[in-house]
């Protein structure tokens, strides 16, 4: 069952990872279409290939969040929740940028931010420290803080530590560039030089920084005449 509190605390499910619960709000969205019919956990559940608890636990979460809504079973999409939807699976920099903004006053945002108010500390810890007085495996809580830096609200360093930016760091996703399709595309998932996993490891304004020197390196290479 999902843990949900008086003070509002839902964490996420710690039976599937962040791929398998990200397919769990895609797919949900499909099911509910532009139309934002509500639809029962159990549909979803078959759409994914996930147990219905799974997909129950997963959406209550996503509902804190504001991209879907519902109770007991039956959950729509939101305008939020189709937007998100329709950025995520082409263009992996916007939509992280408007789950950030999503995620400005949830709880687990305001309840990291507090935490690290002194500086970095251990993932782990952080984990700890966000699932205090829920039950559950502490699987929950780490996937609470891998939804944080997901939504670059806190971000890792190259010692597992973890660490908050101020509110406000992260620029809006309509000021991102728009995505343009090329025949140019990275070799052996690197772009510049990176790795996916080094990409998303970087501080907010580098990763911005790295997309948007991409970009303009394949404008330029369109530019010159065959």
């Amino acid at each position: 069952m999902t843990t949900v509190t008086g003070d509002g605390r839902v964490l996420p499910t710690g039976r599937a990872s962040l791929r398998h619960q990200r397919e769990v709000f895609l797919g949900a969205v499909r099911l509910s279409g532009p139309e934002r019919l509500v639809i029962k956990s159990t549909h979803v559940a078959k759409e994914v290939g996930l147990s219905g608890d799974t997909v129950t636990e997963s959406l209550r979460f996503f509902d804190t969040l504001g991209i879907v809504t519902g109770a007991r079973g039956r959950y729509a999409a939101t305008e939020e929740g189709v937007a998100l939807a329709e950025v995520w699976p082409a263009d992996e920099t916007r939509a992280r940028v408007m789950l950030h903004h999503l995620f400005e006053g949830h709880w687990a945002t305001d309840a990291a931010r507090t935490a690290l108010a002194q500086g970095p500390v251990e993932a782990e810890a952080l984990a700890q420290h966000l699932q205090l007085g829920l039950p559950g495996h502490p699987r929950r809580g780490l996937y609470v803080v891998e939804w944080l830096i997901e939504g670059l609200i806190i971000h890792p360093d190259r010692h597992g530590r973890v660490y908050a930016t101020s509110p406000g760091q992260v620029p809006p996703a309509s000021t991102l560039p728009q995505p343009r399709k090329s025949e140019h595309e990275p070799s052996d998932g690197y772009v510049m030089g990176m790795c996916n996993e080094e990409l998303r490891r970087l501080p907010t304004s580098q990763y911005v920084s790295v997309l948007r020197s991409f970009k303009t390196m394949i404008e330029q290479v369109d530019a010159v005449p065959a």
